[in-house]
């Protein structure tokens, strides 16, 4: 008889009383770790032919199923054909069960002339960790409050979310897991604005946190130090003479490629071919190698750059395409794949040299078109739109 009203009744105990009601055998079990305890049974399994046999297998499994109900007051389900989990009413686990059937032999019964098997089933049970501790370990690590203090040295920063800190526990828990041993350090994930939008330092994280009743309090620290611009605006000003007028609108940095928007106003009433252009970084010279035309009512397909008819009176959008991109400009503002990294203040004091430069047929005539303008860098980092 098991008495499974009984309070003191352990798993562990309750596994042993079990097995040795079902086994005509007297089979020692094993404590395969802190949690695990597992024991063989040798029975007779149901005879062939019989049509509502009995099932050893069911037999145990009905017996965990009321030790769960009675003794833990929980919620016992099977897995699969081997599995069972036991749970309280709110779902965490209490224990496991793993019944593995192996019949080895047949014997034949001449009083009955039905055939019996002989087999064992092994029985593992895992005790799961204390319901108290898994609900404080739990509520410690949902409630910790991490809120990071950025402070903005670039005066470029727009209140983004850098970064998200939580608790991680360090070690799994366990069935012998008890609170003064349960440990967590801060995990954090860098958004992607880090490295594509800011450059930053980052405050150090605490080593070990050690769990305690109260919520857990941490504000680290992440400093702007830059921020990143992978295009600049010159759209203040343009580049022109009496034939035709150029309007830098975009430039794209890159080491790949480069593209530089550009609205070209044929002032003339003339048929103006455009047989070249290049785009003037200081000492920089830049020539693309593709164009793709943006008209009012046309949109063309990107293409090897060669030569743009540019109507009389017309303006005409074209995106310019550097392959290769703008690989020299490494270093100085310039970070390895070419953006400008700059604070608010450096790029108020520092000038940026942009010009243009243009092989022209005005009506059958040919001509040269060169013009630079000197920008301030923060004038022309933000998108105006």
């Amino acid at each position: 008889h098991i008495n499974y009203n009984d309070p003191n009744f352990t798993l562990t105990k309750f596994t042993e009383q079990m097995a040795r009601s079902q086994s005509f055998m007297r089979w020692s079990g094993e404590q395969i770790d802190a949690c695990t305890y597992s024991i063989p049974l040798r029975v007779h399994f149901f005879a062939r032919g019989d049509t509502f046999p009995w099932d050893p297998v069911e037999s145990i499994a009905g017996d965990y199923e009321r030790y769960c109900t009675i003794n833990r007051k929980g919620k016992f389900v099977k897995q699969n054909n081997n599995n069972y989990i036991c749970s309280d009413v709110e779902g965490y686990e209490l224990f496991s069960v793993t019944l593995d059937s192996r019949p080895e032999e047949e014997f034949f019964l001449k009083t009955t002339g039905k055939f019996y098997r002989n087999g064992n089933i092994f029985v593992r049970t895992t005790q799961m960790t204390e319901l108290g501790i898994m609900k404080d370990d739990a509520r410690f690590i949902e409630e910790a409050l991490i809120e990071p203090h950025v402070v903005d040295e670039s005066g470029y920063y727009e209140n983004e979310e850098l970064a998200r800190y939580n608790l991680v526990r360090d070690s799994s828990l366990s069935c012998n897991t008890k609170r003064e041993h349960l440990k967590y350090s801060v995990n954090v994930a860098q958004s992607s604005l880090i490295g594509n939008r800011y450059m930053v330092s980052m405050g150090s994280l605490p080593n070990s946190i050690p769990f305690s009743g109260d919520k857990y309090l941490f504000r680290p620290d992440i400093v702007v130090k830059k921020r990143v611009f992978a295009e600049f605006y010159p759209r203040a000003a343009t580049f022109n003479d009496r034939s035709i007028e150029f309007k830098v609108l975009t430039v794209h940095l890159g080491t790949e490629r480069g593209i530089a928007e550009v609205e070209i106003r044929n002032k003339t009433n003339n048929y103006i071919d455009l047989k070249a252009l290049s785009l003037h970084f200081g000492e920089w010279v830049f020539s693309p190698s593709l164009v793709e035309e943006v008209q009012p009512t046309k949109t063309s397909s990107l293409r090897n750059f060669e030569k743009i008819v540019l109507p009389p009176k017309t303006l005409t959008k074209c995106k310019f395409t550097f392959l290769g991109g703008f690989q020299q400009l490494k270093g100085g503002i310039y970070d390895d794949l070419n953006r400008i990294v700059i604070d608010k203040k450096s790029a108020e004091n520092t000038s940026i040299e942009l010009g243009l430069s243009a092989k022209l047929d005005v009506g059958g005539k040919q001509s040269t078109f060169f013009k630079t303008n000197l920008y301030t860098l923060a004038n022309v980092l933000i998108n105006p739109q």
